[in-house]
């Protein structure tokens, strides 16, 4: 169930407050006292490097508004130009944003197809059967219906052991849908485990300090202890979405010591429709299909993360809109100027927009070249255990649309509040 504790909220906020306060506060003391006395404008003085960045992107990203909007999309083109520090401040919440959701959705593209390579290369058989709801363990009456109906079948069991202390997932394979992803070893070695050869999974032989040849022992449930000697080692896959143990057996030592006959998966050769029509808690599906399943359970699962990810990009929207309002009345005699020569309503809500919008692309273009930049590193990172940089470009596309309809959101208040601005008080503005 869902915890929604009053310790989450008072930390979330008072953490939130004080990160959020201390870089403003930092800068704030570092204000000489006769800068109050210059007539500078705000945000004026030496341009740094990212300022410097911001305005020739804020260059290039506005010249779509200066050629759809006319003199109030040149306008927004040049505040958007004319203040780079200010622009960068406004469009860099947006951008951690669109980074941390560009980076969530190149790894999980990562993941998904690494799984889906996965599956597609361990599952030698054409048809999975599993329970009804597509997960549960089968009892020992499909697998018998299946060979009785002269259908290759390869099931594959599970249960629970005590291994150097930890309890780990023991798997016992029978049959040849199966492909072994091999470190060290063949398909003779899975053929031929017996009664004591075992293979493990790469990354828990290098936990425990085992290479083939290597003898361990494992304690089952019933308490009863299988001395094994490893045979083969295999690939350790990013995310197992299989949910198979570490430690795969024989048949022969599973029976002798293990209680559960059920199997997790069962594979076939050929479609096993007919042979389980008599039992109906069986679900049989092609291998494609089943893969497809199995990607869709992931799909599930980062739309949380994408929803919370969401929620920070929304955040962001507000920072758009307070740095806006903030610059509307820095301009108010600059709004006021440009009414009286002839700038209409309209074109004042165009521009606001417009300067919105530029602001909003540029957040999102910094955020997805980082967000892209720290997918490259993290898949790097895991390149050996197969995980994959893959760059959706229609998520890329759909998060800079999105960016365009957040800017001009988060500007049509305050585009109708500056075109009602009167004319003679915004002149007369000190």
């Amino acid at each position: 169930g869902t915890v929604f504790a009053t310790r989450t909220v008072v930390v979330s906020l008072l953490v939130g407050t004080l990160v959020a306060g201390l870089l403003p506060a930092w800068r704030a003391t570092r204000i000489a006292p006769v800068a109050a006395l210059r007539a500078t404008a705000p945000g004026s003085g030496r341009v740094r490097l990212p300022a410097r960045v911001v305005r020739a992107m804020a260059g290039l990203v506005g010249r779509p508004a200066q050629a759809i909007g006319g003199s109030a999309g040149a306008l927004a083109r040049r505040n958007a130009m004319r203040q780079p520090g200010r622009t960068f401040s406004t469009a860099a919440a947006l951008m951690i944003g669109v980074a941390l959701v560009t980076l969530v959705t190149v790894v999980a593209t990562g993941v998904k197809d690494t799984a889906s390579g996965t599956l597609t290369d361990r599952i030698a058989a054409d048809y999975v059967v599993t329970g009804a709801d597509g997960w549960s363990p089968t009892d020992p009456a499909v697998r018998e219906a299946m060979e009785r109906a002269g259908i290759g079948v390869t099931s594959i069991r599970q249960d629970r052991a005590l291994a150097f202390g930890d309890k780990e997932t023991v798997n016992a394979i029978a049959g040849d849908g199966y492909r072994f992803d091999w470190v060290q070893g063949d398909g003779a070695v899975a053929r031929s485990l017996g009664a004591d050869g075992a293979v493990v999974d790469e990354g828990w032989a290098k936990e425990q300090g085992l290479g083939v040849g290597d003898a361990f022992t494992l304690t089952s449930a019933t308490g009863k202890e299988v001395d094994l000697q490893v045979r083969g080692i295999e690939h350790s896959p990013v995310i197992d979405i299989m949910g198979l143990g570490p430690v795969t057996v024989g048949p022969e030592a599973y029976e002798a010591a293990f209680g559960n006959d059920r199997s997790f998966y069962t594979f076939a050769d050929a479609d096993p429709a007919s042979a389980l029509a008599a039992l109906p808690d069986t679900k049989s599906r092609t291998t494609a299909a089943f893969v497809r399943e199995q990607l869709e359970v992931m799909n599930q699962l980062l739309a949380i993360f994408y929803v919370l990810l969401a929620l920070a990009v929304i955040v962001s929207l507000f920072g758009i809109v307070n740095t806006l309002v903030l610059a509307t009345f820095e301009r108010t005699r600059e709004l006021g100027t440009l009414r009286a020569v002839g700038m209409t309503r309209r074109q004042v809500r165009r521009m606001v927009r417009h300067e919105s919008v530029i602001t909003a692309l540029i957040g999102a273009v910094l955020g997805m070249v980082a967000g892209l930049g720290l997918a490259a590193v993290v898949t790097s990172a895991f390149a050996d255990e197969g995980l994959s940089f893959a760059v959706p470009a229609g998520s890329l596309v759909a998060f800079a649309i999105v960016a365009v309809v957040a800017g001009v959101l988060a500007a049509v208040l305050l585009a109708r509040r500056a075109a009602k601005t009167d004319v003679l008080v915004a002149l007369a503005y000190e």
